[in-house]
């Protein structure tokens, strides 16, 4: 098995209070490839994808046995390394490797496999080393991983970015998130058709935003955006999430500023939980559920009672 890492250069740090000794372990199943990610105290030092050639219901805990074990040994960075399913670094109940002080999962929207296989590993893990859990919704750890976009699943929080994230979900419905500054994030289920909507609503006003800033060359800094929320309410939207969830909408990708995700998905599922974890929102391993947001394919079919 062999897991991509990357190393985070772009720290974030948090509170300044918090434990400099905490250590906590996020992971993520969204879609069909999940990731994996190392805390320290207010930092996500180490962010790794899970091979693309195997299923994460087999690669996922050696890989996370893997990070906490060289996370022990002092290295900085996880290079790509083959680790298989009977290696000895897949058993985490006799390794040697770093506890952590409390895991975070990502518990929807998403593939419904994957989302069990998160959910179920996250359970597992916490119960066994006795840690809280804390639970991060999918769509905000999308938004939050576009480095250095301080997007919150918090409305207070400071963000720099109007961000649209979509993700693919069945009968060609789509997971939808709109996160700007001074609102609650707008997530929801919907229709091709009101997806595509959307999107065509986000183009236009993208390209007069586009044509506000050509005017604002000339304008004197201090003039601009001086109501408040006006200078990011006035900015073009950046979309990012499942490309086949957008192509499939129809509309020209460079009307939407489409932003290809560069860094795993487990680095917005980190630096979230970093935020939850110091404000206690923290919950008992035995209480974690996945939310899919909607019923299966064989829910659908199970006549009404």
């Amino acid at each position: 098995m062999n897991i991509q890492s990357t190393s985070h250069e772009a720290k974030m740090s948090l509170a300044a209070d918090s434990n400099p000794q905490s250590i906590g372990l996020a992971l993520e199943v969204i879609g069909r490839e999940g990731s994996i990610s190392l805390i320290r105290g207010s930092e996500v030092v180490q962010c790794c994808r899970l091979s693309a050639d195997g299923r994460a219901a087999s690669t996922l805990i050696p890989a996370i046995n893997q990070l906490l074990g060289r996370s022990e040994s002092g290295e900085s960075n996880v290079g790509s390394n083959s680790v298989g399913p009977d290696s000895e670094s897949s058993n985490l109940a006799t390794s040697n490797s770093v506890r952590p002080d409390f895991l975070a999962v990502a518990i929807g929207p998403g593939s419904f496999t994957g989302l069990r296989i998160a959910v179920a590993a996250a359970k597992t893990l916490a119960y066994a080393w006795r840690i809280p859990v804390v639970t991060v919704d999918s769509l905000s750890a999308v938004a939050r991983s576009l480095e250095g976009s301080p997007v919150s699943e918090t409305p207070d929080a400071c963000h720099q970015r109007r961000i649209l994230v979509g993700l693919t979900a069945y009968r060609g419905q789509v997971y939808r998130g709109r996160f700007e500054a001074g609102l609650d994030p707008d997530i929801d289920l919907i229709s091709a058709e009101q997806w595509q909507s959307e999107l065509a609503a986000i183009a236009q006003e993208n390209s007069s935003a586009n044509a506000d800033s050509v005017g604002q060359d000339s304008v004197p800094p201090a003039a601009i955006g001086s109501e408040s929320g006006s200078s990011t309410r006035n900015q073009a939207w950046t979309c990012t999430g499942d490309r086949l969830a957008f192509e499939r909408s129809g509309i020209p990708l460079d009307q939407i500023a489409w932003m290809e995700e560069t860094e795993p998905r487990a680095l917005g599922v980190g630096i979230l939980a970093i935020e939850k974890f110091q404000k206690g929102q923290v919950t008992d391993p035995v209480d974690v559920v996945p939310d899919y947001f909607r019923p299966s394919a064989a829910e659908e079919k199970q006549p009404a009672p």
